[in-house]
């Protein structure tokens, strides 16, 4: 890859690095590092319940597909989140917490 192909990555660990990325993680961070698939289901499953639910009481049947993905697209952002903060870990580990790019 050339210098410029780099250049939006460089500028997201720079936005990172000012808004506290270079810091160690805590312990909940960790957890959620380590389980990413399992943030994702155990956001997005009581998230699908909820919504189909909601639109079933609704006496709305329709509109539980809808629920369904739409509790399982934000389980899917979460485990996505989570699938980040294991890479900007990981970054940390190769860098160390005190490096500068």
């Amino acid at each position: 890859m050339t210098g410029t192909d780099r250049e939006p990555a460089r500028e997201s660990w720079t936005v990172g690095r000012v808004v506290g990325g270079q810091e160690q993680p805590t312990r909940f961070q960790l957890f959620i590092a380590r389980h990413p698939l399992g943030v994702g289901l155990g956001v997005g499953t009581p998230l699908m319940v909820i919504f189909t639910s909601a639109a079933l009481l609704d006496h709305a049947p329709e509109n539980s597909v809808t629920g369904a993905c739409f509790g399982a697209a934000l389980g899917g952002i979460y485990g996505l989140t989570a699938l980040g903060e294991r890479h900007r870990q990981r970054r940390l580990g190769r860098r160390g917490p005190r490096s500068r790019l």
